[in-house]
């Protein structure tokens, strides 16, 4: 035994003595990043909640995994079961060289919430309708979201597939853009707008895109997309924030309703549009023809819209607007204008231009209604 101690010795201290190159390598060794780990848990039928933090996965199984920072994996796996599982996201382990997390759901009905994260991190549903992930902002900087039913969705490093329901929540004041896409096929609507926090008041941005199988909504996000596929029946509709000072420009293709840094929504590629303003003191509406065919703008102290004059190609409408301008885009564009029920009104012309003011001084002397948009 006493042999064997003294050698045990010798090595220790051979080991420390040892040369310069040699503790390099075996420095590079010790940082060089193990295989992946998997954590499998998806041959459970039972439905569990599992939180996941920088040190340890809580739930997925009945005992608790700690994870060694010191000597991490390279990637982390991490399949659910089919009994409808909820995943906590409130941090994730420091992988090297941006190695990736992937949490497989599993097949059933699951719901994840993600924390904000600078990791890569990848989260597989189970291609449910019913399956939906919230994924959160940090509390500043600029952040992109990006949502397709029929793809990926993502958030900074984040991303999402096989969801019906991806929502990204934003950071107030901040400089999130957000991107949404519809669907090639059944019906989709896409809304925008603002509504008042409860216990602030602040008003809050918020937009969404649904169609047939999928919900993208987002909220504190200050400029919303929304993007059409060809092959489905796309409408929009855009509210503005209260206290006026909303803006809308639209024309054949786009169409957008902002006001200054507070958000921008913009539908793209809609056949029909249509913004609504709450209050129309401080808000004004500009509609654009189309160069390439006559368009019909027809005007009224509650609404407005213009389309083409032989086929309702696209439609544009603005309810509720105060200042409302009808732009021609050719010679072939007609415009209709009609004065208040409710007082007098005042019309102007020139070789270029017209337009249409009412007050209500006075009782009005015309009472026609304006013809409505049949398709509408």
């Amino acid at each position: 035994m006493r042999q064997r101690s003294h050698r045990d010795r010798l090595r220790r201290d051979a080991r420390q003595r040892r040369h310069p190159l040699q503790q390099r390598r075996h420095a590079e060794h010790q940082r060089r990043p193990r295989p992946a780990d998997d954590i499998d848990d998806s041959a459970d039928t039972n439905p569990v909640t599992a939180t996941l933090t920088s040190t340890t996965l809580v739930g997925l199984l009945p005992t608790a995994i700690h994870f060694d920072n010191g000597n991490p994996p390279g990637a982390l796996v991490i399949n659910g079961g089919s009994g409808g599982n909820t995943f906590l996201v409130l941090s994730t382990p420091t992988l090297p060289n941006d190695g990736t997390i992937s949490i497989n759901t599993g097949s059933g009905s699951d719901t994840v919430f993600v924390q904000p994260t600078s990791a890569v991190l990848a989260v597989i549903g189970g291609g449910n309708p019913g399956d939906a992930i919230y994924l959160y902002t940090a509390a500043s900087g600029t952040h992109v979201f990006d949502a397709e039913p029929v793809g990926d969705s993502s958030l900074d490093s984040i991303v999402a597939v096989g969801f019906g329901v991806v929502v990204a929540v934003g950071n107030p004041g901040g400089t999130n853009t957000a991107f949404l896409t519809g669907q090639g096929s059944g019906v989709n609507l896409y809304a925008a707008g603002t509504f008042p926090e409860a216990n602030t008041g602040r008003t809050v941005p918020y937009a969404y895109f649904a169609g047939p199988s999928f919900l993208s909504y987002v909220v504190d996000f200050q400029k919303v997309s929304g993007d059409v596929v060809s092959g489905g029946t796309n409408s929009a509709v855009l509210f503005d924030a209260p206290g006026g000072g909303n803006v809308l420009n639209a024309d054949t293709t786009s169409v957008s309703l902002s006001r200054g840094s507070l958000y921008n929504n913009i539908a793209n590629g809609f056949r029909w549009s249509r913004p609504s303003p709450r209050q129309a003191t401080t808000t004004s509406a500009n509609f654009n023809g189309d160069p390439q065919a006559a368009n019909a703008f027809v005007a009224a102290p509650t609404f407005a819209y213009m389309t083409h004059a032989a086929a309702t190609d696209y439609l544009n409408v603005a309810i509720g607007f105060r200042s409302v301008t009808g732009n021609a885009a050719t010679s072939g564009d007609t415009a209709q204008m009609f004065g208040s029920a409710a007082g007098s009104s005042t019309f102007m012309a020139t070789t270029n231009v017209s337009s249409s003011t009412a007050a209500t001084t006075a009782p009005a002397s015309r009472t026609s209604s304006p013809p409505r948009a049949s398709t509408w």
